[in-house]
């Protein structure tokens, strides 16, 4: 592939593939090196080291059984000699362990001649150790020390010698893989600093090439570059671009291509835009040079021009059709975008411009044909004219709705006989001329009513038929009516006058009188009517004069028959008075009785629902101290695991300070750590301890409390079962104290009945002799007044004296008061009625002659 002809990203991914190539070989080759001095560096601590450390611990115990022999020479006692021995013995089993550790772990052909010759000299050693301890034991300390210090002393020093070598050689070992480490970490390091610097250059060349190779595709400073196409992007196409010389193929240079090419289609844009703004849209951008992106513009803006033309044009069309009234023309062409939006809001216009036109003819028609004012204009889904239009229209329908609606209430109420309605809101134009004329013509009968009512109340109330229609300022059916009226009033006053006469004479007593004067209609009935009165009171004086004593002899026995009734009535109903009046006390103790017992119950009832849920509430409670109980055993038996849990870390820790003793100066740290961990899981174990010691004991409460709250159920269900019992008990008495009382309370009513009836029956015999005794003073006062008329001279004119012997009733007794008696008013009352009853009656039967 030819160098020149590549892309950038491939020129980058070249240049940074060489330098990720060599990192990787950076990374691999360090880590690798990493890998090599962690292995050594693993051997070393794994097994360069322990096995060090394991040789010194030989050493080490060997000093110890030195020392230990020695001691048993010195001390005096078999107990120190015995713990030496024990010494000794525990020296040689660690020994023993060690070299076992060794003797698996040496693979040299050296390191086994070394280990071979560590386990003669042992051998031999603790051949000589036995023989020691046999002589120790035997008591021959003097031989012993003998012993110790001609033969076995240099074997000892053997043996130790043998064990250093193996430590020195190992030392060697450690020595030798060190020097190896550090020699292949500087031959890393130069590698890596070798491959750091190859890098370097690559980049360096990569970043040189691929920065000259931008700089002639760009032709100029990456800034200035930007810089270009940051201004024509923002529209300015004014500034000047600079190139190089004989640059024809740069970014620039493509740049300014472009920049003359929009400015040839900028010019040509406005152009035709000028055009477009004075309604040529016919001018169109030649196509002839266009390619590329121009040619794609021209070709749009030539089409945008030929759309709005012809959508103008349509929009013309309709809006001429509009403005002369006809709602038939309509967009019927497809458009895109804004133009299709266009023709879908001129149509919706024309639409809803003939929605609105199809409502205004309903409303009027159902205005004009049915009177119906109550159709309104839609309001759902308009805004602008036609919401305002629907507005008025619905306001026009509610104000002729509203005021045809006030004239149809006024003039209901005036065909009704009903002047109190006006017409109160208030209505602009015709409306309010009709609201005027309307209560003007309320305020003309209003006023008319008030006169007629004026000579009506003057005749009605006070006779006076003087009063008259004022005939000032009336034209029309006022004028007729109150002429009408006023003739009526004269011929009224004129008949009254002489009905009056004639009534007049008649209260005198002087039948003589006659109407002669004649009266048209109803006025001619009356005159015949008081001419036939006169007559007829004449015969019927002469005949009550007659029957007069009749009555009064008859009314005189039956008072004084009545008056004696009416004496043993009134003692009978005493006696049930009194009689009712101890039932009513009785029925009182009852009731009161049968109420305790009512809130006697209800409060048992009270109390053996508290009692229930008291023994709910000490079941809860028994649930709730068993569950403490179970949980108190939960946390002993955790608090048991803690323990164990604190006495096996006890042991581990223990184990951890022997080996850590075993380690001499190199596990001192661990000793002390191990020491620590010991005290600690010691004070956890006391912890645990005392904390389970306390959960015992809450456990023993908790299970005495619960033993004893069970108890407490168990007395608060027995005083549940007693309460209810008492509750029933209760209840029973209630109830027969209810029935009980309900029966004293029919018998009470029963006597209340009857004493009832006797109250009444005596107030009629009351009544009856009241009655008797006003029948004879009316027969008497009857015979009084018809003596007073006066007849004509061949009629007689003696009045009858009326006889006044009879026997007055005796006055009744006042009926005892202890609850009101239906039907049982005072008799002087009633008789007084009576009495005017029968007054009235008379003088209607006169009223009808």
């Amino acid at each position: 592939m030819n160098a020149s002809g590549m892309k950038l990203a491939t020129r980058l991914a070249l240049g940074f593939g060489f330098l990720v190539i060599l990192l990787l070989i950076a990374a691999i080759w360090s880590i690798v090196s990493l890998r090599e001095g962690n292995t050594g560096m693993t051997l070393m601590v794994e097994d360069r080291v322990p096995k060090i450390v394991k040789a010194q611990n030989i050493v080490n115990d060997i000093n110890v059984i030195a020392r230990a022999m020695r001691n048993t020479l010195l001390v005096k006692s078999a107990d120190a000699v015995t713990k030496e021995l024990a010494r000794i013995a525990e020296a040689r089993e660690s020994i023993k362990t060690n070299l076992a550790y060794l003797d698996e772990r040496v693979n040299t052909e050296q390191g086994r001649k070394i280990i071979d010759a560590v386990k003669s000299s042992r051998t031999t050693y603790v051949t000589l150790q036995d023989e020691f301890v046999r002589m120790v034991s035997a008591g021959k300390r003097d031989e012993a020390a003998e012993f110790l210090m001609t033969q076995v002393r240099e074997p000892q020093a053997q043996y130790i010698s043998n064990v250093d070598k193996f430590s020195e050689y190992v030392g060697e070992l450690m020595a030798k893989e060190g020097q190896a480490t550090a020699a292949a970490t500087s031959r890393d390091t130069w590698i890596l600093i070798t491959l750091t610097l190859a890098g370097l250059l690559a980049a360096t060349i990569t970043a040189t090439l691929l920065i000259r190779r931008i700089s002639r595709q760009l032709g100029g400073e990456p800034d200035y570059a930007a810089e270009v196409v940051r201004q024509i992007a923002e529209g300015d196409l004014s500034q000047t671009v600079r190139l190089k010389a004989d640059d024809t193929t740069s970014l620039l240079a493509s740049m300014k291509v472009m920049q003359d090419a929009l400015r040839k289609i900028v010019g040509e844009i406005q152009d035709t835009v000028n055009a477009a703004l004075k309604g040529d849209f016919s001018q169109k951008i030649s196509l002839a040079d266009k390619r590329g992106f121009t040619e794609d513009i021209a070709s749009g803006l030539n089409q945008l021009s030929d759309i709005t033309d012809t959508g103008l044009r349509d929009v013309l069309r309709v809006a001429n059709a509009l403005s002369a009234g006809d709602l038939t023309q309509k967009i019927d062409k497809e458009y895109p975008g804004v133009f299709g939006q266009t023709r879908a809001a001129v149509n919706g216009t024309v639409t809803s411009l003939a929605k609105i036109v199809a409502e205004i003819e309903g409303i009027v028609e159902a205005a004009a044909a049915r009177g119906d004012f109550s159709v309104k204009m839609t309001m759902e889904g308009k805004a602008g004219y036609t919401k305002r239009l629907s507005e008025l229209l619905n306001q026009l329908s509610t104000v002729t709705d509203t005021g045809l609606r006030d004239v149809m209430r006024v003039a209901n109420a005036l065909s009704a006989g009903d002047l109190s309605q006006h017409i109160e809101a208030d209505y602009p134009g015709v409306f309010g001329q009709t609201k005027a004329g309307v209560n003007g013509t309320v305020a003309a009968l209003t006023k008319i009513v008030a006169e007629i009512k004026n000579i009506v109340e003057a005749a009605a109330a006070r006779g006076d038929f003087s009063v008259k229609m004022v005939m000032d300022g009336k034209a029309g059916y006022t004028k007729e009516l109150s002429e009408l009226l006023n003739q009526l009033s004269n011929v009224t006053d004129t008949g009254l006058l002489d009905v009056l006469r004639v009534a007049n004479a008649l209260a005198k007593g002087d039948l003589t009188q006659r109407i002669e004067r004649d009266y048209p209609g109803t006025f001619g009935e009356v005159r015949n009517g008081m001419n036939t009165t006169v007559s007829n009171l004449k015969e019927l004086v002469q005949q009550i004069k007659a029957s007069v004593d009749t009555i009064n002899i008859a009314s005189q026995e039956i008072a004084a028959g009545n008056a004696d009734l009416s004496q043993r009535t009134e003692e009978q109903a005493s006696s049930l008075e009194e009689t009712a009046s101890s039932i009513e006390e009785l029925t009182a103790t009852v009731k009161q009785n049968a109420e305790n017992a009512n809130q006697a119950n209800q409060l048992a009832l009270g109390a053996s629902g508290i009692a229930a849920k008291g023994g709910d509430v000490v079941g809860n409670v028994v649930v709730t101290m068993t569950g403490i109980n179970d949980a108190s055993r939960k946390i002993v038996d955790i608090i048991s695991v803690i323990d164990g849990i604190a006495f096996q870390t006890n042991i581990l820790a223990l184990n951890a300070a022997v080996e850590a003793a075993r380690a001499g100066e190199q596990g001192r740290g661990f000793a002390v750590v191990a020491g620590e961990v010991r005290n600690l899981a010691q004070r956890s174990a006391a912890a645990a301890k005392e904390i389970k010691f306390l959960i015992n004991d809450t456990v023993e409460k908790v299970t005495n409390g619960t033993k004893q709250v069970e108890e407490a159920g168990s007395t608060m269900a027995d005083i549940v079962g007693s309460v209810k019992r008492v509750t029933s008990i209760i209840s029973e008495i209630s109830s027969a104290s209810l029935e009980q009382s309900a029966g004293i309370e029919q018998v009470n009513q029963a006597i209340g009945q009857m004493d009832q009836v006797t109250q009444q029956n005596a107030a009629l015999v009351e009544e009856a002799a009241a009655a008797a005794d006003s029948l004879s003073g009316q027969a008497r006062n009857l015979a009084e007044a018809v003596a007073v008329f006066k007849m004509d001279q061949t009629s007689t004119s003696t009045a009858l004296a009326a006889p006044r012997s009879a026997t007055p009733a005796s006055t009744p007794r006042h009926a005892p008061k202890t609850q009101p008696r239906t039907g049982g008013a005072k008799p002087a009352a009633k008789s007084a009625a009576k009495a005017k009853h029968a007054s009235a009656g008379e003088e209607d039967e006169w009223s009808e002659f």
